[in-house]
């Protein structure tokens, strides 16, 4: 979290990736109507709605990252829905594109043996929580907790192919995109 792996997909997208958001996804499965909606109310009661009836991801968030056992059962509520709708934008992309695919849980979760290439987008973690506390407005304790819900950056970076450092100006992040976007252009080509 706030390393900038959503900024560097944005990049991607504008250098002519196919992106699948997997938050994106989760947010689409938890809107009223959805598959996930229902469910999600009954495991965790209507005290996480908003007054549009909206379920209030921020509040869900705060439950869920400081109860293990609560993050398990969203995790099976949202997950199915969001390997569905996954499964269907990947049989949607034209053939020869570069898809990529944002997945926040991809170690914690061991699903890198299911991609062909890993990137993983770092930064250092006091510029992560600053992001947190200041783009998404959540107290220290609050992206403390968050951080430490997640994989260690060994553990990421022991699973990546690439590593974009995020750390340094947007022309500077642009760059490096640059590059790595030409790298799987010339694998993509090579199928």
């Amino acid at each position: 979290m706030g390393s900038g792996k959503s900024t560097v997909a944005r990049m991607f997208n504008e250098n002519g990736a196919v992106i699948i958001d997997a938050d994106v996804l989760a947010r689409e499965a938890l809107r009223p109507g959805e598959p996930a909606y229902q469910l999600v109310l009954t495991e965790f009661g209507d005290e996480i709605l908003l007054e549009t009836g909206e379920i209030d991801r921020q509040e869900l968030a705060r439950q869920v990252f400081s109860d293990t056992a609560k993050r398990d059962a969203l995790e099976g509520i949202v997950h199915p829905v969001v390997a569905a709708r996954r499964a269907d934008l990947l049989a949607q992309a034209p053939k020869g594109s570069v898809v990529i695919e944002d997945v926040p849980l991809l170690v914690e979760k061991s699903l890198h043996p299911e991609y062909d290439f890993v990137i993983v987008v770092t930064a250092p973690q006091s510029l992560r929580l600053s992001r947190l506390m200041n783009e998404r407005n959540v107290s220290e304790a609050e992206a403390r907790s968050r951080m430490n819900a997640q994989a260690s950056d060994e553990a990421r970076e022991a699973v990546a192919d690439v590593i974009i450092e995020n750390s340094g100006t947007k022309a500077e992040l642009a760059k490096r995109v640059k590059e790595v976007w030409l790298q799987l252009q010339r694998l993509t080509s090579n199928r």
